[in-house]
């Protein structure tokens, strides 16, 4: 009876510290996103809090402020702005997938620092 009752309790204390953990994996796992909807295409990316002031316009920066970005090398940055040179500025930060070797992987990385107005 006795190792019964400590089996019981043994289980109701593995239990709830499962219990514990699942709900602070949920907690701290959870993140707000950002939808963006461009040219009839949903992206759900995920949200990292980056000041207004210290995202850098991609409408307005040069190569040089662009290779600051991480990821971003002055190939990469002299491309996005001989595109936006030719087809004028981005009104959505999902318009680099068109700049050669810019993936929609890459903007998702890019977009809590980058933006366009």
């Amino acid at each position: 009876m006795k190792s019964e009752r400590k089996q019981i309790t043994f289980i109701g204390i593995v239990a709830l510290i499962c219990i514990i953990i699942i709900i602070g994996y949920n907690y701290y796992s959870a993140k707000s996103v950002n939808i963006y909807n461009v040219d009839s295409t949903v992206y759900i990316v995920p949200h990292t809090y980056v000041p207004e002031e210290q995202r850098i316009n991609i409408n307005t920066a040069d190569a040089e402020e662009l290779m600051k970005l991480e990821g971003v090398g002055e190939t990469l940055a002299n491309r996005i702005v001989e595109y936006r040179s030719a087809n004028g500025q981005f009104s959505s930060i999902y318009e680099l997938c068109n700049v050669d070797g810019i993936s929609e992987n890459k903007v998702e990385k890019l977009s809590p620092y980058i933006k366009t107005e």
